[in-house]
């Protein structure tokens, strides 16, 4: 980040959607075109809240940005929601430990875990809060994201083990999330 925009060296989750950088430096979510390197975005989190950074992604139409912060002992690790026109937060889930959310179609899926237990992916129920584990992954989550065809792939990362990179299939996943007793 320093070489590229010196400007903005503390980014600690970022995401890319078509010429736009959003990257949260802490407190701060900001937007850089990257055609001229300019900010055209800048929030802060709410007042109040002293959590880290989790993630940052964007919704599949550029709208709306999703933003994940954790605190120690994963007691208030909260999911928002941005809309990027008005720069408004929306706190619309609290998920202990979330790491990374991607989007598969109508599913948000996040990665994450309470401190000691093995890591997994939820489907975000942003609603009634209950969310559902689909796929118990273990390991220390390094990220995850969908491919063109809804494969799922999951990296870990270890101190002490070997990492890992694993691949779920498309109809997999979408049988686990069209079956409510999976």
């Amino acid at each position: 980040v320093e070489e590229i925009l010196p400007d903005f060296d503390t980014f600690s989750s970022f995401d890319v959607f078509e010429n736009l950088l959003y990257a949260n430096t802490g407190n701060t979510i900001i937007g850089i075109d990257l055609d001229n390197d300019e900010e055209v975005f800048s929030t802060t989190k709410p007042s109040g809240y002293p959590a880290w950074p989790s993630f940052v992604k964007f919704s599949a139409d550029g709208s709306q940005l999703w933003a994940g912060f954790t605190v120690s002992g994963n007691t208030d690790d909260r999911i928002f929601r941005i809309d990027i026109a008005s720069g408004e937060w929306y706190h619309v889930a609290t998920l202990a430990g979330n790491v990374a959310l991607t989007v598969s179609g109508e599913s948000i899926l996040v990665s994450g875990a309470p401190w000691g237990d093995p890591n997994a992916i939820y489907l975000l129920d942003t609603v009634a809060e209950n969310h559902r584990k689909i796929i118990e992954t273990g390991g220390s989550p390094a990220g995850f994201d969908i491919d063109a065809q809804g494969n799922l792939y999951f990296a870990t990362y270890h101190f002490s083990e070997d990492n890992v990179l694993m691949r779920f299939a498309a109809e997999d996943i979408a049988e686990v999330i069209n079956n409510d007793e999976a």
